[in-house]
């Protein structure tokens, strides 16, 4: 058995050892916590209105910021742009930032 302390609330819990693997553990220590359970399984249909809304609007300002980096980047020469403009590109198009790429790229990927 192994006691693990997780480093977000504190809670102590303990997991059992593999055999397989030495130092494995059977289970995800942060994922069984019946809290976090709880919280990943939610539905959207479950979620309050003021959450939904939150989502929604943090979605749509994170695609247009996104959108809008990507045109700007796209309508920009090589000289205008700090770093590459494949790894911008990448960064915009495929990463998942919650609006923190875009921004990036807004305020410190452009040469005015």
């Amino acid at each position: 058995m192994i006691l693990v302390t997780n480093p977000f609330d504190g809670c102590a819990e303990t997991y059992q050892q593999t055999s397989r693997r030495p130092g494995a553990i059977v289970g995800d220590p942060f994922v069984t916590h019946p809290e976090r359970q709880a919280m990943a399984r939610r539905r959207w249909s479950e979620l309050s209105p003021k959450t939904r809304t939150v989502i929604v609007v943090g979605a749509a300002l994170d695609a247009g910021l996104r959108a809008w980096a990507l045109r700007d980047l796209a309508s920009r020469e090589p000289a205008d742009v700090r770093g590459p403009k494949w790894a911008w590109r990448g960064a915009l198009g495929v990463v998942s930032s919650f609006g923190l790429a875009p921004a990036a790229y807004l305020l410190l990927g452009r040469r005015h």
